[in-house]
This record gives structure tokens, C-alpha cells and sequence, in this order.
């Protein structure tokens, strides 16, 4: 019996509790904060996202910079060696044509 008692003793402050509670907050009160709260969440993870997003870009962007500043250095290497190669080819060309100049008479 004093089981059952202690029992209806305890459920009847919890209904007292949840009724003050309820009328101290209010019903749709906790919903309200909780949709607030997820909605600050995904703003800032959308903001999150969004910093990432643009930072991704910017590592992207300088990537193809040193691409294209690699590929103009080795451009100008080739240019380079082109015209080192093309200069002695015409050295050789005129050293074989005074060498042709001299040397053909006697044979």
C-alpha cells in the first residue's frame, strides 16, 4: 500500500512539474529554439562551405598560375636553345664556306 502511494506521490509531481513547465515556457516554445538553433547551424555551416568553396577556387587559381608560369619558363628555355642551336649551325656554315673559299682553289 505504501508502495502504491509513494507511486501516485511521484507521478503526480511529475505531472505537476510538467504542467508548470508548460505553462511557464509555453507548448511550441522548445520547437521554436530548436528550429532557431538548426537554423544557425546551417547558416554557419553554409557559410563554412562557402569560405571552403572560395579557398578551394583560390588553390585552383594559383595551381594553373604555376602551370602556365612553368610552361612559359620552358617556352623560353626552347626558345633559347633554338637559337643557340640555330647561331652555331650558321657558324659552322660560315666557317664551311671559308673553308670552302680557301681551300677550293687548290683542290
Amino acid at each position: 500500500m505504501l508502495f502504491k502511494l509513494c507511486g501516485l506521490v511521484v507521478l503526480g509531481m511529475l505531472a505537476l512539474g510538467g504542467m508548470v513547465t508548460h505553462l511557464v515556457a509555453g507548448p511550441d516554445d522548445w520547437w521554436w529554439t530548436s528550429r532557431t538553433e538548426v537554423r544557425e547551424r546551417m547558416q554557419e555551416a553554409h557559410e563554412r562551405a562557402l569560405e571552403a568553396r572560395e579557398q578551394a577556387r583560390e588553390r585552383i587559381w594559383e595551381a594553373r598560375q604555376r602551370v602556365r608560369d612553368r610552361v612559359r619558363e620552358a617556352q623560353q628555355r626552347r626558345e633559347m636553345f633554338r637559337e643557340e642551336a640555330r647561331r652555331r649551325r650558321e657558324e659552322i656554315r660560315e666557317t664551311q664556306r671559308e673553308w670552302r673559299h680557301e681551300f677550293d682553289p687548290v683542290f
